[in-house]
């Protein structure tokens, strides 16, 4: 069991994605393999939200900080329970999700209102319809990015947005699922 957390723990630190799902068999040490990419991730302004399924589960947080030597982080730790969560809207750098199997409809409708830089989701079980939900609101938003930095790095204005209109139109046909696409993408090359 150790050297298959080691082999995730080197996989998650080298990755410079910015949302990881954890789903590992219970004892693997989800808490540990987050809180080794929050170190990673941590600077005195981050602001942290942990949410978790029950309260009695915040301290169990608290002794994991402290056994891996990161209570220097609990003053930017903000823990809330998922029925709380819609409470805690606004932007975030790092959010753990533990338990993530409880993220209910509810909760995903709120997460609408919040901007998250970095996001682990944790669990031994994450049902078809909520691993969905991440695929989708997570990794677009870290396809939109990437689109964002790639088409700025472009100095002539005119690229910029030639390259836009084929971004927006793309993802237009793509949601349409248009049979029409390759004739489209052959004019914008």
């Amino acid at each position: 069991m150790e050297d298959l957390r080691d082999d995730i723990k080197s996989l998650l630190l080298s990755s410079t994605k910015r949302n990881f799902v954890l789903e590992c068999a219970t004892g693997t040490g989800k808490t540990y393999l987050a809180l080794q990419k929050v170190n990673q991730l941590y600077t005195t302004d981050s602001k942290i939200l942990i949410v978790i399924p029950r309260n009695v589960l915040i301290q169990n947080w608290i002794e994991e900080f402290k056994k891996w030597h990161y209570e220097d982080m609990l003053s930017n730790v903000t823990f809330v329970t998922y029925v709380s969560l819609p409470k805690m809207a606004g932007t975030w750098d790092i959010c753990i999700f533990d338990e993530c199997h409880h993220l209910s409809e509810r909760c995903r409708e709120a997460l609408r209102s919040f901007c998250i830089h970095h996001s682990l989701f944790l669990s031994a079980t994450i049902n078809k319809e909520i691993r969905n939900y991440i695929n989708l609101k997570f990794t677009e938003q870290e396809a939109i990015d990437a689109t964002k930095e790639y088409v700025d790095s472009y100095k002539d204005d005119t690229t910029k947005m030639r390259l836009l209109k084929y971004f927006i139109l793309r993802t237009y046909f793509d949601n349409k699922k248009n049979s029409h696409f390759s004739a489209f993408d052959q004019h914008f090359s």
